[in-house]
């Protein structure tokens, strides 16, 4: 047996590898070159390799069924740092599983759950998608909220995300964060920030697994247009206060309209790195591609829309650091994790009055959690209502998504898009230059694949 240190990017790792060892892996495969690089999909499994010239050759002699010695000797008579390659080729193989034997799961459908806790807001920002104001009166209560939530423990719930509305405005919220946290919940907190004291941010530090603040602007004067005076620095103090606390993730989500996107083209590059430099490094940064109707905002068009998202796209690539946006990617794909659908059911919005939402091609749902007399009988009500429109939507079922080698990747374009395109929700407008972007980003986020594969794997 041969210890051989086995690297990819800047992760290293030891695993103990013998010399005579071989390796079978997925028996389907297809290539492409994207950036000058082999990209090797393995389409039933949802996991890929990205080999330079010499990587690839030491994979095809591997996929012959020669030992890691034989490859060494054969890719050794060219390549004088022959096992230097080997030893980044299997780095990919083994921490990704690209194996014919690893265990391929799907991502699941109903485990998070988006609890709009309130409508009612401090703030009243101009674009607002649920026009949040005031509490309403028929909102739920602590007792049917904590109902709820126990009863999607017993479900198989795996996250709860705290929206509203601002959610802090609710009194009983930071209890809510508590006890979910104790039910062994992944606990998401969305809010404006603005008021989050360093006296709170303690239980929501030590209780909360992410929190994403909103920052409408690069700067004070074109968020504080958007969501109101002095929002841009107590939104930054929030943050500053949360920083201490290492096991909350937290992000920064921002949404350009079409009044700010100059503002965002000139200064976001500048303030990332302000936020990075004075706030924290580990700040994540989000940029809302889709703009949706909201309080002072006009539907777009269809032709606005996709330009606008194509703005967006060129925004980041201009403004954010590769890494910043390759990170991020790299985090919502998992090898061997197989994905069904469009986002359909894999999270789903319990509004304030208790009404059930899983997206706007779904009609109004009858489930409502105050009229049913236990957590067991709702969800058996929600799987009844909306399992058979879940089943015929996978991404199998739709035209030309079911023989592509990307379909448990992306999983299909969004079925609304697909009505609006095609006038049938498994019908996918998808073109050859949309494959091309995802082979793309394959390539793109493989350095930074191997590094939250530890975070995550207890998740899937």
């Amino acid at each position: 047996m041969n210890n051989q240190t086995l690297s990819s990017g800047d992760e290293e790792f030891e695993q103990e590898v013998s010399l005579d060892q071989t390796f079978s892996f997925p028996e389907v495969l297809t290539e492409h070159e994207a950036f000058d690089a082999h990209l090797i999909i393995a389409p039933e499994y949802a996991n890929w390799l990205v080999c330079d010239y010499n990587e690839h050759k030491a994979f095809q002699l591997f996929r012959q069924g020669k030992s890691v010695r034989e490859v060494e000797a054969l890719l050794g008579q060219t390549t004088p740092d022959a096992m230097d390659v080997i030893s980044c080729l299997l780095a990919q193989i083994l921490g990704k599983e690209f194996l014919r034997e690893a265990e391929v799961c799907d991502k699941d459908v109903f485990k998070v759950a988006s609890i709009g806790i309130t409508r009612g807001c401090n703030l009243r920002c101009t674009h607002c998608l649920r026009n949040a104001t005031v509490p309403r009166p028929n909102e739920c209560s602590y007792q049917q909220w904590m109902k709820f939530i126990r009863a999607f423990r017993d479900f198989g719930g795996q996250t709860i995300a705290l929206t509203g509305g601002e959610p802090m405005i609710m009194p009983e919220c930071f209890q809510i964060i508590e006890e979910a946290k104790e039910l062994g919940f992944e606990v998401v907190l969305v809010t404006n920030g603005t008021l989050v004291t360093e006296e709170n941010a303690r239980i929501l530090g030590e209780n909360c697994d992410r929190v994403r603040v909103s920052i409408d602007g690069p700067d004070a004067k074109t968020n504080d247009g958007v969501r109101g005076k002095g929002t841009f620095k107590r939104a930054i103090d929030a943050l500053r206060y949360l920083s201490v606390y290492p096991h909350c993730r937290l992000s920064v989500a921002m949404t350009p309209t079409p009044a700010t996107l100059p503002a965002f083209r000139a200064g976001l590059r500048q303030f990332v790195d302000w936020l990075w430099k004075n706030v924290s490094p580990n700040i994540s940064i989000r940029v809302t591609r889709r703009l949706l109707e909201g309080r002072n905002l006009p539907r777009m068009s269809k032709a606005d829309d996709m330009a606008f998202q194509d703005d967006i796209v060129a925004l980041c690539e201009d403004q954010l650091r590769e890494d910043c946006v390759h990170r991020a990617d790299a985090f919502e794909i998992v090898p061997n994790q197989r994905v069904f659908g469009c986002g359909l059911a894999e999270k789903f919005l319990i509004k304030e009055d208790g009404g059930f939402e899983l997206c706007e091609l779904c009609p109004d749902s009858p489930v409502n959690i105050k009229g049913t007399e236990d957590g067991e009988s709702f969800f058996r009500d929600l799987t009844k209502n909306f399992g058979e429109m879940i089943c015929s939507a996978r991404v199998e079922k739709l035209r030309p998504c079911s023989d592509c080698d990307l379909r448990y990747f992306c999983g299909g374009k969004c079925r609304k898009d697909n009505v609006d395109d095609c006038g049938d929700p498994n019908i996918c407008s998808c073109d050859a230059t949309y494959r091309e972007d995802w082979y793309r980003k394959l390539v793109r986020i493989n350095p930074y694949i191997l590094e939250p594969l530890a975070d995550r794997t207890e998740r899937r």
